[in-house]
């Protein structure tokens, strides 16, 4: 996967996952990231109406359990805001719409950091398999930057 080959030259924090189900296991780019100087965090749910947040991450560091079972960092990491956020998916589209898991705690939280950030860059990771020919998308629905797969890199249609 071409992931590493995406991320913006300025970015200093990269908030990557952890994966659940059958997402894109993205540890490799992570250990790359960290060998090129760059700085990691997870995402954290707050509550349900709220955007996520993010927590620094040094790979290895122990994880606890989270929300809905997800690994997340230690009460006690400091929060951090990324430059690059890392997104995963069930389902894309080439005009870079993503269907997650129906909770919209990323649309929620690309649209937060697009306020406060006019250059935070959003990639989803997805295999190609999940392609589909169109994401029904809403007034809440927020899209994605680019999509990188096994097999290509969409910068949309």
């Amino acid at each position: 996967m071409k992931l590493m080959s995406v991320i913006s030259a300025n970015a200093t924090t990269v908030a990557g996952y952890k994966p659940i189900r059958r997402e894109v296991d993205i540890t490799g780019a992570m250990e790359q990231c960290v060998a090129q100087g760059l700085w990691l965090c997870l995402p954290i749910i707050e509550a349900q109406d709220k955007p996520l947040y993010f927590r620094r991450w040094r790979l290895g560091e122990a994880l606890e359990k989270g929300r809905y079972g997800v690994e997340v960092p230690p009460a006690d990491a400091p929060t951090s805001r990324p430059d690059v956020v890392i997104v995963p998916l069930v389902a894309f589209d080439r005009r870079l719409h993503r269907l997650g898991y129906g909770a919209g705690y990323y649309d929620r939280t690309i649209r937060h950091l697009h306020q406060l950030e006019k250059n935070i860059q959003i990639i989803g990771v997805a295999y190609a398999i999940q392609e589909v020919e169109h994401i029904p998308v809403g007034a809440l629905d927020e899209k994605l930057d680019m999509i990188v797969t096994e097999k290509e890199i969409i910068t949309g249609a």
